[in-house]
């Protein structure tokens, strides 16, 4: 910046001068510049010369540079110089003003002596060509009396060069005509000698001409000058740019050698960071083997003395020691899994399993604190998916399990909906996406980012340590797998955590399909009644995969009046023991005695059937939740059978 500022204060100081000239136009030649300047003056008239005489400038043919120009010069100033400018013919309404710049002086070589002024022939009007070498000498011009001056009839008379100035005369230049001619003197005769004082006058334009010529014969040296300063101005330049890119590679240098040092040190820092880290995993490795064998001795004799004891009071107690010893056994397991994990030493089985054992060993996993919390757990699983799979199935079984913790530890009442559908299906693998819906109190936006994260992270309000342990080792397995994990949720609203597994397919693909023994079971026709709209809707879509035709209920007097109106198309009802009352089950029992039909209940524990049910249907069908496709076709099967042999008897 300051470079510049010191280059603007230097042209400034170079181009401050007032002075100004108007450029007619510019010209190629010498010769083109020379007939210009004639057309021009030829235009001219006596106010124009009255205005020159006013303000005391030249017209004048002249190089610029490379070229040739007219120029009036010079004026004062720049205002003087437009005044004038109004004054010139329209044609020439393109000139414009510029800065004034000095004629360069000649150079001693193109100085030329008043000997090569020969007069030879008449001279009419001052011819403005260029000469070669200006003349220097005067010559005293003698004024005529009463008539114009002649000149000698063999006088020769040089051509005006491109520097010289017009007459500065007010009044414009009058042509001389010849009249008397004057001798030519000898070659012999003294060459500083030309005209012969009482033979003719020589015209005063063509001293003024000769003395415009010794005037821009300056102009060479203030342009070396200006192209000295400008040379010079540009060498400084340079140099400040080149202290400036010294210094900026100084600077960079330094930075270069601090960034080296600290990247050396972060690595030095980081590979301490893993040894410590490393020497703490294999610590909690070590740590948490050592507990994991006196976990599985106390577990082992809590199920051998729960075996022989017959006191109510001693079974509650070797029930309270299975459940904690388990729910220590699953920390422990939890974290030798993400040790191994970290260390790449966890290796995945990959051998065939069924996706059903796995789920009813979820299921079964989870009932008891599902019961105790009052909480459904329902599968919506589609139907056309395969039933065998490719791959580790213990670990499998512990992902849905943890998962399924976490979504019973936040949901008090309500159910929790596991969902199970293909995202893409190849001939080698399947890609599937697990979903646990509940209704439980969800979690807030800031607690979401942090589900999944390290123990270090903040902590998380709706998760106790020995789940979030279980979610952190899911999440590392299901990325092992080739699947990725999110959490939705609405604070209030519940929560949905959805995930997939890549899972490759045998070679031979058995679907989920159920083949019915008997073809009659398609013909039935069932009645579902259930309050749960979600539940009894999972349980329709499973049914009519067997062909059944199905209709749905959500209170028990609906219901009633189905059976009461389509008594002949409905064979046999399912439904849940949380509708009926007292009124309901004498109800039920009357039309169950009177039309026989087949009574299931759809139960969660038997602890939770109402005495009278236990009374009054004996011969009752109970589903237990969470149920899968492989039970409900058994229990079709079952009353399909139950069914032949009623009609065996009565016939």
């Amino acid at each position: 910046m300051k470079t510049f500022f010191f280059l603007f204060l230097t042209f400034i100081a170079l181009y401050a001068s007032s002075e100004r000239k108007i450029i007619i136009g510019s010209f190629p030649s010498q010769n083109d510049a020379d007939k210009a300047l004639e057309k021009f003056e030829s235009q001219l008239d006596a106010e124009f010369y009255v205005i020159q005489d006013q303000y005391g400038f030249n017209i004048i043919a002249r190089p610029s540079g490379r070229s040739f120009i007219i120029a009036l010069e010079p004026f004062e100033s720049y205002q003087a110089a437009k005044e004038v400018k109004e004054f010139l013919p329209p044609t020439y309404a393109d000139a414009f003003i510029n800065k004034y710049t000095p004629p360069l002086e000649p150079q001693p070589s193109e100085q030329i002596e008043t000997k090569d002024i020969i007069t030879s022939v008449p001279v009419q009007k001052p011819v403005r060509t260029p000469s070669p070498k200006p003349v220097l000498a005067t010559v005293e011009v003698p004024q005529a009396q009463n008539k114009p001056a002649t000149v000698p009839e063999h006088a020769v008379v040089p051509k005006k060069p491109l520097q010289e100035t017009a007459s500065q005369n007010s009044a414009p230049v009058t042509p001389i005509e010849p009249q008397d001619t004057i001798p030519a003197p000898s070659t012999k005769s003294n060459p500083t000698a030309a005209v012969a004082s009482d033979a003719t006058e020589i015209p005063s334009v063509i001293v003024q001409e000769v003395q415009a010529e010794t005037t821009t014969a300056q102009e060479p040296s203030n342009s070396t000058n200006t192209l000295f300063i400008v040379a010079l101005l540009a060498a400084i330049v340079l140099l400040l740019a080149l202290i400036k890119l010294y210094r900026d590679n100084q600077l960079l240098k330094e930075k270069l050698h601090a960034s080296d040092t600290l990247y050396n040190g972060c690595c030095d820092e980081k590979n301490h960071l893993e040894e410590t880290l490393t020497s703490k995993d294999a610590f909690l490795e070590n740590l948490t083997l050592s507990l994991k064998k006196p976990i599985d001795t106390i577990l082992s004799a809590a199920h051998t003395l729960s075996d022989i004891s017959t006191n109510r009071k001693e079974h509650e107690l070797l029930d309270n020691i299975t459940a904690s010893s388990s729910k220590l056994d699953e920390v422990i397991n939890n974290i030798i899994d993400i040790t191994n994990l970290r260390s790449n030493a966890l290796d995945l089985e990959h051998v065939e399993f069924n996706i059903n054992t796995i789920l009813e060993t979820v299921a079964s996993s989870a009932n008891q604190m599902a019961l105790e919390k009052g909480v459904e757990i329902t599968f919506d699983i589609d139907t056309k998916m395969p039933i065998k799979y490719m791959g580790d199935p213990l670990r499998i079984n512990q992902i849905l399990t943890n998962i399924l913790n976490q979504s019973l530890n936040n949901t008090q009442r309500g159910e929790i909906i596991i969902s199970l559908k293909p995202r893409s299906v190849t001939q080698k693998s399947i890609d599937l996406e697990f979903t646990f819906r509940d209704t439980g109190i969800g979690f807030r936006q800031e607690e979401i980012d942090s589900v999944f994260n390290d123990f270090a992270d903040e902590h998380v309000y709706n998760i106790d340590s020995n789940i979030k342990i279980g979610l952190i080792m899911s999440k590392q397995l299901i990325n092992t797998m080739g699947g990725d994990i999110k959490l939705k949720s609405s604070y209030g609203h519940g929560s949905s955590f959805v995930f997939n597994l890549v899972l490759d397919l045998p070679e031979k693909i058995e679907q989920r399909k159920y083949r019915l023994p008997y073809k009659e079971i398609m013909k039935y026709s069932a009645l579902i009644v259930d309050n749960n709209v979600l539940a009894a809707r999972v349980l329709r879509q499973q049914l009519e995969y067997f062909h059944l035709k199905v209709k749905p209920s959500f209170s028990w007097e609906h219901a009633a009046k189905i059976i009461h109106d389509e008594f002949h198309h409905v064979d046999f009802l399912i439904l849940n023991s949380n509708v009926l009352g007292e009124t309901s089950i004498e109800e039920l029992s009357d039309i169950a005695e009177k039309q026989g039909l087949q009574i299931v209940f759809v139960v969660h524990d038997m602890r939770d059937i109402h005495y009278q049910i236990m009374e009054k249907f004996k011969h009752a069908h109970f589903l237990h939740k969470p149920f899968t496709q492989k039970k409900l076709l058994d229990l079709l099967i079952t009353i399909h059978e139950i069914n032949l042999e009623k009609e065996s008897y009565e016939s």
